[in-house]
């Protein structure tokens, strides 16, 4: 799914499909935050003024870990319960630390970079300008956005940069060892033939495995602090590109359509007893799950429905206008759609007013949408239109320009070696991470060590 709309009709909130909360979309992974020196326990926290943390002597200010959490902040919202911005900070702080001791490693096995500037500048520039695309912003705009928030840019560069080089070192490092045999690959790919017509599942995860016993309490907290953060109202997908493991973390842990023999028998035996919507753990003997259940099909007929949207909005001019506004402006927008034939014509006298704001046309599957997104966009007919929606940021009308039925098709042999290979190379992250850990001296400001 591309976009994630924050609806709200007449103080009712819904969540819809929109690029509203794209806005944290680049983070990866986490682990413990308490953390030891090599063969000893963390030595006791020297208080620094300004700073949060010190990884073999390098700093780690409160500026930046504010920076970071006003990040997750905006997801969940800043009004979460004090218990609750704890674990926020402990778990940010935590990511900070592994990024610092990646990029240190790498710096010292790889002096001139894993990669060469120009290449990582790029490959950074193209994840910001998307980013930015996602929310109808220039990459110049979107940053203007983040500083208006009181988040610093930088964070955003450096998080891309940490999950770029890092994931270039594990594949150089490991990707010529991890395979997966004919043999265990015939046997998957049978079996999801095999059940294709059965149920399935659009799913949504994170990941946090565990190598060794001793590891796997701090994985079950992590795991537990996200499906609370997410019990609060977090979304999904930005919690994923910030804390997840696992190699789907940069697309916001979004699997798709999975069938029966692609997860492992813990996942999908949650699966089963998940609803629509809701959020669940669980744990295999490799690490802690935590799974966003976004549709299920029963048995029968695999058909997938594709929109191309085009979004439509009258801005406000103040942030939080007066009824008598807001009726007006209301007013204005019914006398457009009242007066359009179709989508098409809506969206030319939008364009037209020059006082309202039309988005490029985006692709989404109606099956993979929020419940409350799909019900609002299955009845509206090709080149149509819905209502005027009233939202946080003025008053929203989505167009569908195409609406395209396709038939849903079983997984690639190659995409599932793909998605097994992915989840070795996971582990091998995660052990090389704990390693470092493990030779480094961390020290952390003492309201951290909880």
């Amino acid at each position: 799914m591309l976009f994630i709309y924050e609806i709200l009709e007449i103080g009712v909130r819904s969540v819809i499909c929109s690029s509203l909360v794209i806005l944290l979309a680049v983070f990866p992974g986490i682990s413990d935050a308490a953390c030891a020196a090599k063969n000893s326990a963390v030595s006791d926290v020297t208080e620094y003024s300004g700073i949060a943390a010190i990884i073999n002597d390098e700093i780690i200010t409160f500026y930046d870990l504010e920076s970071r959490v006003k990040f997750v902040l905006l997801s969940i919202g800043e009004d979460v319960k004090d218990n609750m911005k704890a674990k926020v900070y402990k778990e940010v702080l935590d990511e900070i630390i592994n990024e610092k001791l990646k990029m240190q490693y790498i710096r010292k096995i790889a002096p001139k970079g894993i990669t060469s500037k120009k290449e990582l500048d790029e490959s950074v520039n193209d994840a910001i300008s998307d980013m930015a695309k996602q929310m109808n912003k220039s990459p110049e705009e979107f940053m203007k956005m983040l500083q208006s928030k009181g988040i610093n840019p930088n964070v955003i560069r450096s998080q891309i940069e940490v999950s770029l080089c890092w994931g270039e070192y594990i594949r150089l490092r490991f990707g010529k060892n991890v395979d997966i045999s004919a043999s265990e690959l015939n046997r998957i790919c049978n079996m999801v033939k095999e059940k294709f017509t059965q149920e399935s599942y659009c799913v949504h995860r994170m990941f946090f495995p565990f190598s060794k016993q001793s590891d796997e309490a701090a994985a079950a907290s992590h795991a537990n602090n996200i499906l609370n953060m997410l019990r609060n109202g977090a979304d999904f997908g930005n919690l994923a590109r910030q804390f997840s493991k696992s190699a789907d973390a940069r697309k916001g842990g979004e699997l798709g359509w999975v069938f029966h023999g692609q997860l492992s028998p813990e996942e999908e035996a949650a699966l089963k007893g998940m609803s629509v919507g809701s959020y669940a753990i669980a744990k295999s003997r490799k690490g802690y799950f935590v799974l966003y259940l976004q549709d299920k099909r029963e048995s029968g007929e695999r058909s997938l429905t594709d929109l191309g949207l085009v979004q439509v909005i009258m801005p406000f001019a103040q942030e939080k206008p007066s009824k008598d506004v807001v009726d007006q402006l209301m007013s204005y927008i019914n006398d457009l759609t009242r007066t359009s034939r179709n989508a098409r014509a809506f969206i030319a006298k939008a364009k037209e007013s020059g006082i309202m704001g039309v988005s490029d046309e985006s692709h989404s599957t109606l099956e993979a949408m929020q419940p409350q997104f799909k019900s609002l966009l299955s009845s509206i007919p090709q080149n149509g239109f819905s209502k005027p929606i009233l939202v946080d940021a003025g008053i929203l009308v989505v167009c569908v320009m195409n609406k395209k039925v396709t038939t849903l098709k079983e997984p690639s042999r190659d995409e599932i070696k793909r998605q097994k290979i992915n989840e070795k190379l996971t582990i091998f992250s995660e052990r090389e991470l704990q390693d470092l850990r493990k030779k480094a001296v961390i020290r952390t400001d003492a309201k951290y060590q909880q």
